[in-house]
């Protein structure tokens, strides 16, 4: 399965409707790639994001993600194929029109 990973250009601020945000592509690749196994990737999107969150939160960070970056956090989107989720304070949301 190939995913991406969007970083904000905003820090753990909330986010107000309408408000203009800015992504960069932090990282891209396959599950594979991040040590996921093919078994997690059958699984629900929530469980492959979470997964995915703690790779990019805890340990070292994945070959390509640019030292300069921050660790993933709230507002960052991470895109699972043709499917987009922004990190919420708790939780995902689906972003049905995402482009960065």
């Amino acid at each position: 399965m190939q995913l991406r990973v969007y970083i904000s250009d905003k820090l753990i601020t909330p986010f107000k409707e309408g408000e203009e945000t800015t992504y960069k592509l932090g990282w891209s690749g396959t599950l594979a790639r991040l040590g996921i196994d093919a078994a997690t990737e059958k699984t629900e999107d929530r469980k492959i994001l979470e997964t995915v969150f703690d790779v990019f939160n805890y340990g070292a960070r994945p070959d390509g993600y640019p030292e300069n970056f921050r660790t993933f956090s709230v507002g960052d989107v991470v895109c699972l194929e043709d499917r987009a989720y922004k990190c919420l304070a708790q939780g995902w949301q689906k972003l049905d029109n995402f482009s960065a």
